[in-house]
């Protein structure tokens, strides 16, 4: 039995990326409250280590909500003043998910070696105890699809949930 045994896609999915003093946890705590307020549904979020005394967080939403990150970037700009934003729309989120992945070395290495072996570079990568979510680019997503199918087997356009 193979350990990934599903791989969803969701299409349409913008990463953002701040970077803002590691001292202003409170800016980013407030980030997300505005997103809230903005009607911006946050899905995957990653934070780095900080480091040089600054603190990277990113995180995923839908294409179609945008205006409500520019939103709120654009006010929270006005709180800190050295917060940088990068923006990357019309990716799509592949999650590879597999109730065995816990306990199985190697899963990741399988899903990276995939996606040097296919020249696609993965925008984000998150895991959990049951999947591996990764975010590519739309363009790179049409062209792999069919490797993808052949090594993982039929993709869902419905979210895993792990």
């Amino acid at each position: 039995m193979e350990t990934i045994t599903r791989v969803s896609y969701l299409m349409d999915v913008t990463v953002v990326t701040l970077t803002a003093k590691a001292a202003q946890r409170e800016f980013i705590t407030k980030y997300f409250e505005s997103l809230s307020e903005n009607d911006v549904n946050v899905d995957m979020i990653s934070q780095s280590a900080p480091m040089d005394r600054s603190v990277r967080v990113s995180f995923t939403a839908d294409d179609a909500e945008v205006a409500g990150v520019l939103k709120t970037t654009s006010a929270m700009r006005n709180i800190c003043q050295d917060l940088r934003t990068e923006m990357n729309s019309q990716n799509v989120k592949l999650t590879f998910f597999g109730e065995k992945m816990s306990d199985t070395p190697g899963v990741a290495a399988k899903v990276l070696r995939f996606f040097l072996d296919n020249e696609t570079e993965p925008v984000l990568i998150t895991t959990s105890l049951f999947s591996i979510t990764c975010i590519i680019n739309s363009h790179d997503f049409m062209r792999i699809r069919p490797a993808l199918t052949s090594v993982f087997g039929e993709l869902t356009d419905k979210f895993v949930q792990a």
